[in-house]
């Protein structure tokens, strides 16, 4: 199984977690925030709702970039595996079909929370890091 199948499954289980990293340069403020609404297709593209995050989404309109982390079970052997993700952002909606798509996937998966925008991420790289 090559490395983005595997990193596919991970980021599409309900039982992984991922954490997205993004930077503001001008201020220097890291922030970090659960991502598990993320969802990952067969072209490799992430999307994922912001919820209460618009630090997050401030740093990801200055640079576009930003870092996911995503840990779970692997499929298969069940062992413990992790990933890293590095992403450019491509699209945000913050109404629309998509943001509306996203906002049903959120209150059915995690309850009721306000989706500000759907995120659409291209995969830039991907590496693991570590597997137990």
């Amino acid at each position: 199984m090559g490395l983005l199948n595997k990193v596919r499954g991970l980021v599409n289980s309900r039982e992984s977690m991922a954490f997205l990293s993004t930077f503001n340069s001008r201020t220097g403020k890291q922030e970090i925030c659960s991502m598990n609404s993320a969802r990952m297709d067969r072209n490799g593209t992430i999307s994922c709702a912001i919820v209460d995050a618009p630090n997050t989404f401030d740093n990801l309109q200055e640079s576009n970039k930003g870092l996911m982390v995503v840990v779970g079970r692997s499929s298969g052997d069940g062992t413990l595996f992790g990933a890293r993700l590095y992403l450019e952002m491509v699209a945000d909606f913050s109404d629309g079909p998509e943001h509306t798509e996203m906002q049903k996937f959120v209150n059915k998966c995690f309850g009721v929370y306000t989706v500000s925008h759907r995120i659409l991420f291209e995969v830039k790289k991907a590496e693991p890091s570590w597997e137990i």
